[in-house]
C-alpha cells in the first residue's frame, strides 16, 4: 500500500538511514522493489586460487528495466493522449494537472528531456511517435545485450568485504551489536550505494534532463541486512494496476505467491472506524480469500510518534484539573462577551426597525438592561480571569515545566495505549471484513444468522498488528545523524515495536523454513541409514531362485498396495466432485448469470453525468469524464487517472461473478482439498507401515534372519515416510498453485473478450459529439461479447478445475509406486547381488570391498551421530517398527512342513535312501542347484537339510496344494547330467 512512513519502516527494519528508494518531493520509481539478504558476505573464501583473498561488494542491486517492446506500446497511448481528433500533438502544453493529456504529457517528458514534448506541437502523431521510439538512448537502455536475457538490467554495488572475514560476520550482526568502526564503514557504503543507485530510480538534477525511473521494471536490492538472515525476501509492491502492464504483472505475481502480506498505513488512518475494510478493498479481499491468504495478513500502523501535546497532557488527572479551571474562566469572559455582543446587535436592530415608527419603551429599556448586565459581567469576568492569572502565574510556569516534563513520560505511554486500541480495532476490522464476503446481493445472509467464516479463518486466529516509529527508533539507534533532532516521542527502542516486527519476520521465516530443514534432514538420514545398512548387512548367501521369489513378493506386495491406495484416491475425487457439483458449480453458474445481467448497466454507468470520485463510488455515481473514459479505453479497460483514482473496467464486470462464487471457491479448492489430503496422508502413511512390516515378514518366511530384517524394516519405513511426506507437500502445493491460477483467469478472459469494444470507442469518428459516438460503440460491442462471455468463462474454469482434480487423483494413485520404489532401495541388497550366477568375483576385490565397507563404518557413524542431534534439536522422532514374527515360518519350519505333507500325498521320493522300493534309473537328469553337489558316476549326492531334491524347478513357486515338487512336468530338462 502506498502510504506515508512505508519506506521510513523498511529503512527501519534494514537498520538504514536512508537506502531504499522513497517517495516525496523527488520522482521516484513506482516498481517492485525486492530487499534480500547478501548471503555472499558468508561464503568462505578459496585462497588456493590467487594470493590476493577474493573480495565481494557488501551492497548490491540490480535494476531491471522494462523491454523495448512494452514501452512502444505505452508510449503509443501515452502520445495519442497528447493529440488531438485530427491526430497531431497539442499545439501547447496541457495546463490542467488532473486531466490525462498532463499525465500523459509529463512522463514523455520525465524519459525524454524537459521541452521534448514542446518540440512537436502541431505536429502529425505518427511521425512524433517513430521519432520518440526511434530515440538511441532509449532503445539502448531497453535493449538487451545478453541473448540470454529477456530484460535488460544494470548493476550497481559498494564496499568491498572479505566473504566470510571478521569483518564480514561482524557487518552481518544486528546494528547495536557491530564495532564502532564496523558501523562507520556500513554507513559509509549505504551512503555510497544510494548515491549510485539515486542515477536510476530517482529523479536526476532538477529534473530537466531525461529520466530513467519511469522505465525501470523491478529493482533488486542486497545488502547485509540482518532481518533478513532467516531467508525472508521484502517486497514493496506499488500496485497492480500500474499503466505498464509489465510492471503490473510483476506486482501480481509476488502477490500471488508470497506467504505474508502486509497492509501499511499511517495509525491516525488505521484508527478510523472500518479502516480495514476500507484499506483492503472488497476486490482485494476476494482475492485473499479465494487464494486461501486471509489469515496471512497483518497490518502495520505507521508514525505512532506523531501524537498532539494538547491530547496527551489531558490524559493525566492532575493536570487536566488545572487545566481546566483556566478555561473555565476564559468560557465565561467568552460567553459574557458574547451576550454583549448579542445584546448590542438586538438594540441596533430595534432602532433600524422603528426609524419610521414609534419605538417600545419597555422593550427597550429591557435591551438597555441586558447590555449594562453583559456588559458588566463581561467586564467582571476579565478582571476575575486577570486576577487568577496573576495570582497563579508562579503555579502556571510551575505546572508548565511539569507539563514539560510529564509530557516525555506520558506521549510513549499515550502512543502505547493508542496502539493496543487500534490493535483491537482492525482485528474486529478484519474479521468483520471476512464476515462481509459470505454476504451475497440478494440477502441471503441478512436473517442474522452466524457466518461461517472458520473454513477461511480459525476461530482463534487474530492478526497481527504492529505500532511502528521508525523514525524514532533510527534515531534512537543513532542511525540517523544528530542533525535530524532528537526522538520526537519514545527514549525507548522497544516502544517504536521495530525490534518486535523483525522478530515477527524471523518467526515467520523461521517457521517455513524449518518444514524444508525438516525434510532436508530426513532425506539425509535415510540415506546415511541406507550407507550403513549396505556396510554391515551380511548378506547372506541365497540361491538364484530364492532371489527371484523375493523379487516377486516386492512386486505382489506393490500390486496389492496399490489395489489399497486406489480406493482412497477415488474416494478424494469423489468427494471433491460431489462438492464441486453440489456448491462450486451452482455458484459459477449463478454468477454467469448475474454477470450477464449487470454487464449492461454497468458498461453504460461509465458513461453516466453522475461522476465518480477517489473517494466515492457506487452504482449510481460511476461516470467517468470524457478524456478519462478515453484514457481507459485506450489501455484495454485499465488506468488510474488523478481525478477518478484506479479504473479497471474488466474488474467491475467480473465483480458480481467473483463476488457469487468466492467464498465456495475457497471452500472447495482451498480448505476441503487441504482437508482431504491431510486425511489421504493420514491413512496412506498407515498403509505403507503395513506394506514394510507385511513384506518384511514375507522375507523372514523366505530364510531372511530377523535381526538383519529389523534393521532394514525401520530404514525402509522411515524412507517410505519421508517420501510420502514430501509427494504430499508438493501435492497440496500443486493445488494451491493451480487453484489460484484458475482464479486469475477470469479477468484476463473478460479483457479479451471487451477488446473489441475498447477498439470500437478508440475508432470513434471525432467531432462533436464524439463522446456519445464512443459510450454507444462501448455499449453496442459489450452486447455482442457479454452473450457469451462469461458463459464460456465459467467453463473453462471448470475444464481448469476437473483437470486439477484428475490430476490429484493420480498423484494419489502414485504413492504406492514411491513405497514401493523405498522398499526396493533397502531389501534389494537381498536379491541384488544374486540376480546373475554366472559371474564370479575375484576373492581379492572381494577383500576390498569388505575393506572399503568396514572404512566406511566411522564415518558413516560420525555422521549418523550428527543427524541424530539435528533431529533432537528439530524435534523429530524416527519412528521404531518392530518385526511382527508372530506366525511367520522360517525356511526351515517350511521345508518341514512341505516335506511332510508330500509325504502324506504321496508325492515323497527319496533320493537318498538306497532301500526304497522305486527302482533308480540308470541315468536321470538332474538340475544343479545350490546345496545339491552332484558327482558324475558317483551314488553320492549331497542333499539339502530336509534331504530332498527338488527335481522341478526350484525357482518357480509352489502350487496351491503346497506341492514341494510344484507343477512337475512330465519330462525334466536336464541342465547338467549325473549320474545317480
Amino acid at each position: 500500500m502506498n502510504f506515508r512512513g512505508k519506506s521510513s519502516l523498511l529503512n527501519g527494519l534494514l537498520d538504514e538511514a536512508a537506502v531504499l528508494p522513497t517517495s516525496g518531493s523527488r520522482g521516484c520509481t513506482a516498481a517492485v522493489v525486492e530487499l534480500v539478504y547478501n548471503s555472499e558476505l558468508l561464503k568462505e573464501p578459496d585462497t588456493t586460487v590467487a594470493e590476493k583473498l577474493p573480495v565481494v561488494p557488501a551492497y548490491k542491486g540490480t535494476v531491471e528495466f522494462i523491454t523495448l517492446d512494452d514501452w512502444t506500446k505505452e508510449l503509443k497511448v501515452l502520445v495519442e493522449e497528447c493529440s488531438t481528433q485530427e491526430k497531431h500533438i497539442y499545439s501547447i502544453p496541457p495546463i490542467d494537472d488532473t486531466s490525462e493529456a498532463y499525465a500523459a504529457w509529463q512522463k514523455i517528458e520525465q524519459v525524454y528531456g524537459k521541452g521534448a514534448m514542446g518540440a512537436y506541437c502541431r505536429q502529425p502523431t505518427e511521425s512524433v511517435l517513430h521519432r520518440l521510439a526511434s530515440n538511441p538512448r532509449v532503445r539502448s537502455l531497453l535493449s538487451s545485450s545478453d541473448p540470454t536475457r529477456e530484460y535488460n538490467a544494470i548493476l550497481v554495488d559498494a564496499g568491498d568485504v572479505v566473504p566470510g572475514s571478521d569483518e564480514a560476520k561482524e557487518l552481518l550482526k544486528p546494528f547495536n551489536q557491530m564495532k564502532g568502526r564496523t558501523r562507520n564503514k556500513k554507513k559509509k557504503w549505504a551512503t555510497t550505494f544510494r548515491q549510485k543507485i539515486n542515477s536510476y530510480v530517482y529523479r536526476k538534477g532538477n529534473g530537466n534532463e531525461p529520466q530513467t525511473w519511469p522505465l525501470i521494471r523491478k529493482v533488486t536490492l542486497e545488502g547485509p541486512w540482518h532481518v533478513l538472515s532467516t531467508g525472508a525476501v521484502l517486497v514493496d509492491l506499488p500496485g497492480v494496476r500500474d499503466a505498464n502492464a509489465a510492471r503490473a504483472k510483476v506486482a501480481e505475481k509476488y502477490l500471488q505467491n508470497c506467504n505474508q502480506i502486509a497492509i501499511v498505513a499511517p495509525i491516525k488512518r488505521a484508527v478510523d472506524d472500518g479502516t480495514a475494510k476500507e484499506l483492503l478493498g472488497e476486490q482485494f479481499k476476494r482475492r485473499l480469500l479465494m487464494d486461501g491468504q486471509y489469515s496471512n495478513v497483518f497490518f502495520i500502523c505507521t508514525q505512532t510518534d506523531d501524537l498532539e501535546p494538547t491530547e496527551t497532557m489531558r490524559d493525566h488527572s492532575d493536570v487536566s484539573d488545572k487545566l481546566q479551571e483556566e478555561e473555565d474562566l476564559e468560557g465565561q469572559v467568552e460567553e459574557f462577551k458574547q451576550q454583549y455582543q448579542e445584546a448590542v446587535a438586538d438594540l441596533t436592530e430595534l432602532r433600524e426597525e422603528a426609524e419610521d415608527d414609534e419605538i417600545d419603551e419597555d422593550q427597550l429599556v429591557n435591551l438597555k438592561a441586558v447590555i449594562a448586565t453583559a456588559k458588566s459581567s463581561f467586564k467582571q469576568s476579565t478582571r476575575d480571569l486577570a486576577k487568577w492569572r496573576e495570582d497563579n502565574t508562579a503555579r502556571i510556569q510551575h505546572d508548565q515545566e511539569k507539563c514539560d516534563a510529564l509530557q516525555k513520560q506520558l506521549k510513549p505511554l499515550c502512543a502505547i495505549v493508542r496502539n493496543e486500541y487500534s490493535k483491537r480495532c482492525l482485528q474486529e476490522d478484519f474479521r468483520s471484513g471476512l464476515k462481509d464476503l459470505y454476504k451475497k446481493d440478494d440477502g441471503d445472509d441478512e436473517d442474522g444468522g452466524d457466518v461461517d467464516v472458520n473454513a477461511a479463518l480459525p476461530e482463534e486466529f487474530n492478526m497481527d498488528v504492529f505500532g511502528i516509529s521508525a523514525n524514532d527508533y533510527l534515531k534512537l539507534m543513532k542511525i540517523k545523524p544528530s542533525r535530524d533532532g532528537p526522538p520526537s516521542c519514545f527514549s525507548n527502542a522497544e516502544d517504536t515495536q521495530i525490534p518486535q516486527l523483525r522478530a515477527f519476520v524471523h518467526t515467520t521465516t523461521a517457521k517455513h523454513c524449518q518444514d524444508s530443514v525438516k525434510t532436508f534432514v530426513e532425506q539425509t538420514n535415510d540415506l546415511v541409514e541406507q550407507m550403513k545398512l549396505l556396510c554391515t548387512d551380511s548378506n547372506s548367501d541365497v540361491s538364484t531362485g530364492s532371489a527371484r521369489r523375493m523379487k516377486q513378493l516386492h512386486k505382489s506386495s506393490v500390486q496389492s498396495l496399490t489395489n489399497q491406495i486406489k480406493p482412497i484416491a477415488t474416494q478424494f475425487k469423489q468427494v471433491i466432485d460431489q462438492k464441486v457439483s453440489n456448491s462450486l458449480a451452482s455458484s459459477l453458474k449463478t454468477g454467469a448469470r448475474k454477470g450477464s445481467q449487470s454487464a449492461i448497466s454497468t458498461v453504460v454507468s461509465w458513461g453516466s453525468k453522475s461522476r465518480r470520485s477517489k473517494s466515492e463510488r457506487a452504482p449510481d455515481k460511476n461516470g467517468l469524464y470524457y478524456s478519462t473514459y478515453n484514457a481507459v479505453a485506450r489501455r484495454d479497460g485499465v488506468y488510474t487517472s488523478k481525478s477518478a483514482g484506479a479504473v479497471d473496467f474488466n474488474q467491475e464486470l467480473c465483480d458480481p461473478m467473483e463476488k457469487e462464487f468466492s467464498t465456495e471457491w475457497q471452500s472447495v479448492l482451498d480448505s476441503t482439498i487441504r482437508r482431504l489430503l491431510a486425511e489421504s496422508e493420514r491413512k496412506i502413511l498407515d498403509l505403507s507401515t503395513s506394506a514394510c512390516q507385511s513384506f518384511a515378514q514375507s522375507l523372514r518366511s523366505n530364510g531372511v534372519a530377523a535381526d538383519r530384517l529389523g534393521n532394514m524394516l525401520n530404514t525402509a519405513n522411515r524412507s517410505a515416510t519421508t517420501a510420502l511426506k514430501t509427494s504430499f507437500t508438493q501435492m497440496r502445493s500443486i493445488a494451491r498453485d493451480a487453484q489460484r491460477e484458475l482464479s486469475r483467469e477470469l479477468l484476463p478472459a473478460v479483457q479479451e473478450k471487451m477488446k473489441s469494444s475498447y477498439t470500437a470507442v478508440k475508432s470513434a469518428q471525432g467531432g462533436p459529439g464524439v463522446f456519445e459516438r464512443m459510450k454507444g460503440a462501448m455499449v453496442s460491442n459489450s452486447q455482442r461479447a457479454v452473450n457469451e462471455m462469461f458463459d464460456s468463462a465459467m467453463d473453462k474454469l471448470m475444464r481448469g478445475i476437473k483437470a486439477l482434480i484428475n490430476r490429484l487423483e493420480r498423484l494419489l494413485e502414485s504413492t504406492a509406486t514411491i513405497v514401493g520404489k523405498s522398499l526396493e532401495n533397502v531389501f534389494s541388497i537381498c536379491w541384488d547381488d544374486n540376480s546373475d550366477k554366472t559371474t564370479l568375483i575375484d576373492p581379492q576385490m572381494q577383500k576390498l570391498i569388505q575393506d572399503c565397507r568396514n572404512a566406511l563404518l566411522p564415518e558413516l557413524n560420525r555422521l549418523q551421530k550428527i543427524q541424530g542431534d539435528a533431529c533432537e534439536l528439530l524435534g523429530i522422532e524416527r519412528e521404531e517398527v518392530e518385526l511382527d514374527l508372530v506366525g511367520v515360518e522360517s525356511l526351515e519350519q517350511q521345508l518341514s512342513r512341505r516335506v511332510a505333507e508330500a509325504e502324506k500325498n504321496g508325492n515323497m521320493l527319496d533320493l537318498c535312501d538306497s532301500d526304497a522300493d522305486v527302482p533308480a534309473p540308470k541315468k536321470m537328469a538332474v538340475k544343479s542347484e545350490k546345496g545339491a553337489v552332484i558327482r558324475k558316476k558317483s551314488p553320492y549326492v549331497k542333499t539339502s537339510a530336509a534331504g530332498v531334491i527338488d527335481l522341478c524347478d526350484s525357482d518357480s513357486d509352489d502350487d496351491e496344494e503346497g506341492n514341494i515338487f510344484g507343477k512337475c512336468p512330465s519330462t525334466v530338462n536336464v541342465k547338467t547330467e549325473a549320474w545317480l
